[in-house]
C-alpha cells in the first residue's frame, strides 16, 4: 500500500488490527464515507476491489471506469454491472501503457 500524495487516504477493512503509515483505517464503507466527509473532502473516490465497488455505486453520481483491453480466463472478480441509469459522457482515448498494455478511461453520470 502507498498511500497517494495529496489526499487524505482511507482504507476499508475487516481486519482490525491492519495499520499503515499515511492512512485512516475503517471498518466499514460508512464509516469511511462519514470520515470523508467530515475531512470535507468534495470527492471521494473508491479504488476497488469488487466487492467495495458494488457497496458504493448507491452513493456514486459518477463513474471513472477504466477499460483494458486484455482477457483473463481464470478471472474470479469482476467490477458490478451498472444500469440505466448510467449515461456514458466520454468514451476515452484509446491509450498504451509502457508495456504495450491498451486501455482506455470512461466517464459515466448518473442521468
Amino acid at each position: 500500500f502507498r498511500p497517494l500524495p495529496g489526499r487524505e487516504n482511507i482504507v476499508v477493512t475487516r481486519d482490525a488490527a491492519y495499520e499503515t503509515p499515511g492512512a485512516a483505517v475503517r471498518s466499514s464503507l460508512d464509516d469511511a464515507l462519514r470520515a470523508a466527509s467530515d475531512s470535507g473532502a468534495e470527492t471521494v473516490w473508491i479504488i476497488g476491489g469488487g466487492e467495495m465497488y458494488r457497496a458504493a455505486l448507491p452513493f456514486a453520481n459518477e463513474l471513472v471506469v477504466t477499460r483494458i483491453e486484455l482477457d483473463v480466463p481464470d478471472a474470479d472478480t469482476f467490477a458490478p454491472e451498472f444500469g440505466v441509469e448510467w449515461q456514458l459522457v466520454d468514451a476515452g482515448v484509446p491509450a498504451v501503457s509502457g508495456t504495450g498494455l491498451g486501455y482506455r478511461f470512461e466517464r459515466w453520470e448518473r442521468a
